[in-house]
């Protein structure tokens, strides 16, 4: 399945639905496959438990973050990790 084939008018997308902005464009993001959320997870708990460990931040999962530079997007990486210091 292609970007191209879920990008839809702002409208269309609900709520509810995950998405990221792509050059402007509200775009839905495919749903993850069992293997997937599989690894997502197990990830997810190595690094909380390491950024706890070492009170260093939070690690967080389908969170979507606004990055300005250098064209405004809005992206929702399977796993994350922001440090306190941030």
């Amino acid at each position: 399945m292609s970007i191209a084939t879920l990008q839809e008018p702002i409208a269309a997308i609900g709520d509810d639905e995950l998405y990221e902005v792509v050059d402007g464009l509200r775009v839905k993001t495919p749903p993850m496959r069992v293997f997937s959320v599989w690894i997502t997870s197990d990830i997810h708990g190595y690094l909380a438990a390491c950024a706890k460990a070492y009170d260093a931040g939070r690690a967080i999962a389908e969170a979507l973050f606004h990055l300005p530079a250098p064209v405004n997007r809005d992206r929702r990486p399977d796993v994350a990790f922001v440090s306190y210091q941030r």
